[in-house]
Formats: structure tokens, sequence, C-alpha cells
């Protein structure tokens, strides 16, 4: 009996060890260096679906260190990918190592996720150093579409972001009165798909939904609404 237990605690260690690695070589991490200014991205990172992160970037000397904090600390039965960036600046000239720390998938404590480097060439810039901007993929829209049922709407409604203009988030409500696919993406005024907010199948319900423009630029955006035969587009202004 002992010598079973002991086979399948080996293979559980084993499938977690599995696991860990298949996770950790998943991930994908580089820098992008734009002048005196740097964007590290995260691409393809297992994570909790609930999980919705903001970044805290430190500089010391020639080594930045990225930490990926969870906001939410909830938790949701699924594992999905994530894509991630941040950027910040402005960075003095020199070579430098980027450490990336985020949250385990398995453990939930703060671990060492991986590294990557840039060179800042020319003429750095000597001044107040911060975090510019920070993105995150459509995962967590587990935790950015509210739904209430109290009130099962009777017709379909598709309300205009507020607030409008915004800087940088606005929320954009709407009502469905029966079970049914919603399409939820904003364009540019190129035509460009910027950010896909929902693409799923929905309950009946009223729901509201928090787009976070940080990572675009000043201008006129489409957020175009498709529900079933029903297509809308309303206009949202950023203004930053």
């Amino acid at each position: 009996m002992k010598s079973i237990i002991k086979i399948i605690l080996i293979c559980l260690l084993l499938v977690i060890a599995f696991c860990r690695n298949v996770f950790s070589q998943s991930d994908t991490i580089y820098a992008v260096v734009e002048n005196d200014l740097v964007t590290v991205y995260h691409n393809q990172t297992h994570r909790n679906c609930a999980s919705r992160f903001l970044f805290d970037v430190r500089q010391e000397n020639f080594r930045v260190t990225v930490f990926e904090v969870d906001t939410v600390g909830e938790w949701a039965n699924c594992i999905c990918y994530f894509d991630l960036f941040v950027k910040a600046g402005p960075f003095q000239t020199g070579e430098y190592l980027v450490d990336i720390y985020g949250t385990d998938v398995f453990t939930g404590d703060t671990a060492y996720i991986g590294s990557t480097n840039f060179i800042i060439e020319g003429s750095g810039s000597s001044g107040d150093f911060s975090t510019l901007s920070q993105s995150q993929s459509e995962c967590y829209e587990l935790t950015d579409v509210n739904q209430s049922n109290e009130n099962i709407p009777e017709n379909f409604t598709f309300s205009k972001p507020f607030p409008n203009p915004f800087n940088p988030v606005t929320n954009i409500d709407f009502s469905i009165p029966v079970e049914g696919n919603v399409e939820l993406n904003v364009y540019n005024l190129l035509g460009q798909k910027v950010a896909v907010l929902i693409n799923k199948n929905l309950p009946p319900g009223n729901y509201s939904v928090t787009w976070n423009a940080t990572d675009q630029e000043s201008g006129i955006y489409l957020v175009r609404f498709k529900y079933g035969n029903v297509e809308e587009v309303q206009k949202a202004i950023l203004l930053k």
C-alpha cells in the first residue's frame, strides 16, 4: 500500500513539474526601445482568468525590476493566456537588465518569471523616471464585465460611453433581452481594430463594460456593438 502511495505522489510531482515547464516555456519576454523610452512585453503567460494587473516598475542603476501586481485577488476556474506590456522611462545611455516578477499560477506567491535586456544608445535622458503606460489582454473581461439580472430587459439597448470625453477609462452599458452572441470592439478612424472588449455568448441581462485606453493615442474612436442581426456604433473621445 505504501509503495502505491509513493508511486502516486511521484506521478503527481512529475505532472506538476511538467506543467511548470510547459507554462514557463510559453512566456515570451522582450523589450523595444523608442529613443529613451522602453516597452517591456510579456506575452503568452498563463495566469488565472480573473487576474487584472497593474505594473510596478523600479529602476536602480542599470537594473530594471517589473512587478506584475494582480489587483483582483479572486480566483476563476480557468487559466488564460495573457499578453501584457508596460512602457517606462526615460533612461540614460547604457545597457540594462530587466527582471520580471509576477503571481505564480500554482501557489499565488510572487515568483521570478524571466529576464530580458535592452541598450539605450546615443543621448539618453536624465528626466524623472516613471511608468508611462500599461496594458492587459482582454482575457480579464471576467473582471471587467459586470452583469445584473435583477430586471431582465424587455428590449435591446446600447448606451453611449460614459464619461465621454474620457481619460483613460470609460464605461459602456448595454442590455440584451434574450441569450445571444455579443461582439463589442473598438476601432480608430482608420478602421483598425484597437480593442476587443467582448466576443462571447451572454445570457439576457444588463451589462457594463470598462475600456481602459491607456495604450491608445488621443482621438475619436468607434465602439461597434453587434448582437444577432443588430449592429450599432457609438463614438468615444479620448483626451489625454
